[in-house]
């Protein structure tokens, strides 16, 4: 998803024009959002593999409050890029500052510079941006839903939120934001914001494989409109123009978008459970590993306490029953089921994955990877579980770790590591890694 995205400071009916480039990604993992981390105190690596280390953040918030509270100004900006960041060469503190400056830049030109940015959703919305583009995607998106909580319209600030959601996998979420500006009388008189709109919608879908043909239709329709709406030489014409055609192929059932991204009822891009042998082992009607589509239309997924034997064992009904449970995003009772089939059996994969699933659901991050952990150690080729473990890293702001182990997948089960796409996962953790 490329586009360039500009994030408007309003006081008094005047704007500030913030421009900042928007990373390119795809294929982001889709577990829940964690809870957001204080970038100033949080141990190891940035979250989602932010080149910006928390500490390099926190002076980056040190000098962006400066200039918001009017005591940097442009007089004074230099010397004190040169005093924080002196190991750093002009041309590299200019890149690495790039949001900061222009804000400056802006606030000048409006007369406004040496002034303070009392507290509201326009402070609020010039921090959102600096945490966005250095790529901390969780925190960026509390801070927008905060100041669309108190104005559902200010502007741009839903635009900028559906990408984080894309970023953070949760396309359906993205969709959800993009329509709302579409779709907003408020939203309508601003073209450049309905344009953005228009084309993060097409671009959510053409980059997720497996999306619901009405989703693929909303693409398609936001993109056409698009190609009427925009300037012949805007940027983005010729991205558009190419990727329409595999929203049309995709529209038909065919070329990658028609592919299924995941299995069924998956909370994430990860396997739901059935493959291997254990308390899931042949549970699944349909046979082992057989995918669903993200189509609504699709018929529901088959519970796993249905197609258990008639003498299945307690293990296996707590175990069938939390992982029904994750599929009906029924959280309490999952931990509540996976918690008694652990207590049957400790060392049970199935149990101790879906435990994981249901911590990386509700925030807990570093329970998920534990859980996970004792997974592994318990049955090794238990697949889901070096494949949600992976999802984990990312979430952890652990990329290369998520590469280990995806690529221990690929190693032990290659016709798993191939059905789940996991080349693409470890090329975007590469990426972030970087």
């Amino acid at each position: 998803m490329r586009k360039h995205h500009q994030t408007r400071f309003h006081d008094a009916g005047r704007a500030f024009v913030v421009v900042a480039l928007l990373a390119s990604a795809a294929c982001l993992e889709p577990p829940g959002v964690g809870r957001a981390a204080d970038p100033g105190k949080a141990p190891g690596p940035a979250p989602w593999g932010s080149a910006t280390t928390n500490q390099e953040l926190e002076k980056k918030l040190r000098l962006l409050n400066d200039v918001l509270d009017g005591t940097v100004t442009p007089e004074h900006l230099a010397a004190r890029m040169q005093k924080d960041w002196p190991e750093l060469d002009d041309a590299q503190r200019k890149r690495s500052l790039t949001g900061v400056t222009q804000l400056l830049d802006d606030l000048n030109k409006s007369g406004r510079a040496g002034q303070r940015i009392e507290a509201g959703p326009d402070r609020e919305m010039a921090v959102g941006q600096l945490y966005f583009s250095e790529r901390r995607f969780i925190e960026a998106a509390t801070i927008f839903s905060k100041i669309l909580d108190a104005q559902p319209t200010y502007p741009n600030a839903r635009n900028l939120l559906a990408r984080c959601f894309f970023f953070l996998g949760n396309r359906d979420r993205t969709i959800e934001e993009l329509e709302y500006v579409l779709t907003s009388p408020v939203h309508q008189q601003d073209k450049e914001e309905v344009l953005d709109a228009l084309f993060l919608m097409g671009a959510a879908v053409a980059e997720t494989p497996g999306m619901s043909r009405e989703n693929l239709q909303k693409a398609k329709g936001a993109w056409d409109t698009y190609l009427k709406l925009a300037p012949a030489d805007a940027p983005m014409v010729e991205h558009v123009k190419k990727g329409m055609p595999d929203l049309e192929a995709g529209l038909r059932g065919e070329g990658p978008l028609a592919q299924p991204l995941v299995p069924i009822a998956s909370d994430a891009d990860g396997d739901d459970g059935r493959d291997s042998k254990g308390a899931l082992g042949g549970a699944r009607p349909a046979g082992p590993g057989a995918p669903m589509t993200n189509d609504a239309n699709a018929a529901p997924a088959e519970k796993r306490v249905a197609g258990l034997a008639a003498d299945a064992s307690p293990l296996q009904r707590a175990v069938a029953a939390g992982w029904d449970a994750l599929d009906a995003k029924d959280l309490g009772t999952a931990e509540e089921q996976l918690n008694e089939a652990k207590k049957l059996d400790p060392r049970s994969a199935e149990a101790l994955t879906g435990l994981g699933r249901v911590y990386v659901q509700t925030g807990r991050i570093d329970e998920a990877l534990r859980s996970f952990g004792e997974a592994i150690k318990a049955n090794d080729s238990y697949m889901p579980a070096w494949h949600y473990n992976g999802m984990a890293h990312m979430l952890s702001g652990s990329p290369a770790q998520a590469v280990s182990s995806w690529e221990k997948i690929k190693a032990k089960d290659p016709a798993y590591f191939a059905r789940f796409n996991l080349d693409k996962r470890i090329e975007v953790a590469r990426r972030m890694s970087q």
